[in-house]
């Protein structure tokens, strides 16, 4: 007989059926082996049957009644391991369950039954008992959480790290399945694991949130290997467990810090491209909002002189006022719930039942919605904190521990990208502004002149170039020294800058040669400010280092489409009116 019919006959030996019937008072075996073996192990196989069934016939019956006369409304009868003696020194172990079958009166007729030899299982469980000592100081050497279950999956033993991690006692594991130990759906969860593992018969692992002592939900690796008999009958699992929640938590922080660098990165190189239309706070607050996973909108609140905080940014809300949006500092919700400790990230929670948070048109989104929780990373700048970036949640049980860590890390990383801002600020000042009085230097003058020329021809609006020049600065120059003739120059730009209009392009293309784009709707209304600007600076007295002087300076236009559509031309032709203008002028005088 091969392996396979071995394992066939011992299967179908461990199962008896056998009735009761009540009237009769008689009982009756049946069993499902087929008499056609005819070798030594069959026939050993035959006589334990035999030997089972003898037992039963002298013994079963009266136990069965005492069972009925015991509890006679009854619906099964369970009378669970029986150990018998088959021979010398030989003993069988029987799982002995019934079912009773009543007729329409409610009369029990019958009881239909399956005795189960477990005589191989009982054998393995006692090797298992005789080791259980070495077994588990064993298992105890190993920290983390181990258990072993039979094959109806009842708890026989763990460690003590397996106890420690649930937060139970022992008697409250071993003896019990997974249903008494854990919640429903997670027992239901591993239930299924088991039978999965009982049938495939291949190792398990995977992973699961499980709730420890400390009341956190742990995630863990469960890895299962069934443990079988010498026919491959399972009698057993045997479960591992590894903790990877500071792992996961390591992992899950390290790919945040990742997203950050590549945001701060992003913002780096877009600050190189274009400083003036980049909007670094529009820019980050978007990043920072789809990196934190329970933020839903947010704002950076910058701190102005006299302590004013003041929206500087703002994503989601539903009304532009909030850039309108200014209060005190002591008297922000920032400032009082944190206690006026200003330099910690904090997560502030029922936020909306504040009175003074924000009034409603700030605070509500253009879903309708209010914030819940927020958290807000002070930034800050030379020991100062110059601004608060604001995360908000619909959640109020929204942001936890980890995501003050990873605001922390923002904390770190935003006056390094302040930093980077301001050198790259500086670097572009230089590139593209005079040194000398801080206006537009000649290069970045011709980058402008042909945006401001398209847009003219785009709004069907006059552009209006001008060429402008000191009168008297060599003069100057040669007689109180370059000095006095640089605070000249400086202080006709400076007064210049008041009088014309931000929009206004004012520069300064050469010693003392300045030049100016102007898009305007009517040119003589143009001319007439230029020339009252010209008359204002002729009849106010400069004084530098106690010399009093009077400046001037002449000036000439030309007119995009009236006079040219061409750059140089048009700067040609506003040159020679400039010099037109100049000889035509002697109002320069000094004393």
């Amino acid at each position: 007989m091969n392996s396979k019919e071995e394992n066939d006959v011992r299967n179908r030996e461990k199962i008896i059926f056998w009735e009761y019937i009540v009237h009769a008072d008689s009982l009756n075996f049946f069993d499902t082996i087929n008499n056609s073996g005819g070798n030594e192990l069959y026939k050993i196989e035959m006589h334990l049957i035999g030997e089972i069934v003898e037992f039963l016939n002298n013994n079963l019956k009266n136990i069965i009644k005492d069972e009925i006369q015991r509890n006679p409304k009854a619906k099964a009868l369970k009378l669970n391991e029986h150990k018998i003696e088959i021979g010398e020194n030989r003993f069988a172990w029987l799982m002995i369950d019934g079912n009773y079958i009543y007729n329409e009166k409610n009369e029990l007729l019958k009881i239909d039954g399956i005795i189960q030899n477990i005589t191989t299982f009982k054998k393995n469980y006692d090797e298992i008992s005789q080791k259980g000592n070495f077994l588990k100081n064993l298992i105890e050497i190993v920290k983390d959480p181990i258990f072993y279950k039979d094959n109806k999956g009842i708890y026989k033993f763990c460690n003590q790290a397996y106890c420690s991690s649930l937060g139970l006692d022992v008697n409250d594991i071993i003896g019990h399945d997974v249903y008494d130990v854990f919640q429903p759906v997670l027992a239901e969860i591993f239930n299924k694991a088991d039978i999965s593992l009982t049938i495939n018969k291949k190792e398990q692992a995977f992973e699961s949130k499980i709730p420890y002592s400390d009341g956190l939900l742990h995630d863990v690796i469960i890895s299962k290997v069934l443990d079988t008999d010498e026919f491959g009958n399972a009698i057993g699992i045997l479960g591992y467990l590894k903790d990877i929640t500071e792992q996961k938590y390591n992992m899950k922080q390290a790919e945040k810090r990742e997203m950050i660098k590549e945001l701060f990165l992003d913002i780096n190189q877009n600050v190189g491209k274009d400083i003036e239309n980049t909007k670094i706070f529009d820019v980050l607050l978007k990043g920072l909002i789809n990196i934190f996973d329970d933020a839903n909108y947010g704002s950076v609140l910058e701190v102005v002189e006299n302590k004013i905080l003041k929206s500087i940014s703002s994503v989601g809300y539903a009304s532009d006022s909030i850039s309108n949006f200014e209060i005190e500092l002591k008297d922000s919700f920032i400032y009082r719930l944190s206690k006026g400790n200003l330099t910690e990230s904090k997560i502030l929670r029922n936020i909306c039942d504040i009175d003074d948070y924000l009034s409603p048109e700030y605070a509500t989104t253009s879903d309708g919605k209010i914030a819940q929780t927020t958290m807000y990373i002070p930034v800050e700048i030379d020991q100062d904190t110059n601004w608060f970036i604001c995360l908000d949640s619909f959640d109020n049980n929204g942001f936890n521990e980890f995501d003050l860590t990873i605001a922390d890390y923002v904390k770190m990383q935003v006056p390094i990208l302040h930093h980077i801002f301001e050198l790259n600020k500086e670097r572009l000042m230089r590139s593209r502004y005079d040194d000398l009085t801080g206006l537009m230097n000649r290069r970045y003058f011709n980058v402008l002149l042909q945006d401001r020329m398209e847009i003219a021809k785009r709004n069907n609006s006059e552009c209006v170039l001008m060429i402008a020049d000191l009168d008297g600065l060599k003069k100057i120059n040669d007689l109180y020294g370059h000095h006095i003739g640089d605070e000249y120059i400086k202080e006709f730009a400076y007064r210049s800058k008041y009088f014309f209009r931000a929009s206004d392009i004012f520069s300064r293309i050469g010693g003392d040669e300045f030049s100016g784009v102007f898009l305007t709707l009517n040119k003589k209304e143009l001319i007439a400010k230029i020339t009252e600007f010209q008359k204002q600076f002729e009849n106010e007295a400069i004084i530098i280092d106690n010399i009093e002087f009077y400046g001037g300076f002449s000036f000439g236009i030309a007119i995009l489409n009236d006079d040219s559509n061409g750059i140089d031309e048009l700067l040609r032709i506003a040159d020679e009116r400039m010099y037109v203008n100049k000889k035509a002028r002697k109002n320069f005088r000094f004393q």
